[in-house]
């Protein structure tokens, strides 16, 4: 059997195709996920498209609460990434957490992994997860913001002046972090995610 090679001129015809066929929505996702080997929730669809069309060039935040599938949200965006054929992709995780998010993109999305040891920042979109954007003070958003791009909210005495100082303008932050940050909570997918 002849193993083809595929060129770079090949790889960007076939990222071409790809995009030139799905306009966007749930058809860009379709080829991307065709080896996933998991159970989607319409919420982790709606957070990944998120993601993948968001405003911002620099990023997303996907800040849904604990068990509900951050993982498999950013799992979709690579899938979608890697049929668009960027393979360079970083996971910045806990080294607790490297073998794991390494076994389940290999398992659950066919997505090959290797584990780098190394302190390192991508220079690409960045896409965060955590379950608890804010515990304890609107600081915590800023620091987040600022992960994605540093000159979202400007510098952090401006972002307090207008938001964490009392009587802050908290209808105009949850319009400024709409553009870049997600979030769903356990009620709002009770009918897709069951809880014990």
């Amino acid at each position: 059997m002849l193993k083809t090679r595929i060129t770079p001129y090949h790889a960007k015809y076939f990222a071409y195709d790809l995009t030139r066929r799905s306009t966007g929505g749930l058809d860009r996702l379709s080829s991307a996920l065709f080896d996933a080997s998991v159970d989607l929730n319409p919420h982790q669809i709606e957070a990944a498209l998120f993601a993948l069309e968001s405003p911002l060039s620099n990023g997303a935040l996907l800040a849904d609460e604990v068990g509900l599938g951050k993982t498999i949200e950013a799992s979709i965006v690579m899938c979608q990434y890697r049929a668009e054929r960027r393979r360079r992709l970083l996971v910045i995780c806990p080294a607790s957490l490297r073998k794991q998010w390494a076994l389940e993109l290999e398992e659950k999305f066919n997505l090959p992994t290797f584990i780098v040891d190394a302190k390192s920042r991508s220079g690409r979109r960045t896409l965060l997860l955590t379950a608890t954007p804010l515990q304890n003070s609107l600081l915590e958003l800023y620091g987040l913001s600022t992960l994605i791009d540093d000159r979202l909210f400007g510098d952090v005495d401006s972002f307090r002046s207008l938001y964490a100082n009392a009587g802050g303008d908290l209808a105009g932050l949850r319009r400024r972090l709409s553009s870049f940050v997600k979030r769903t909570l356990r009620n709002q997918v009770i009918e897709y995610v069951r809880y014990t």
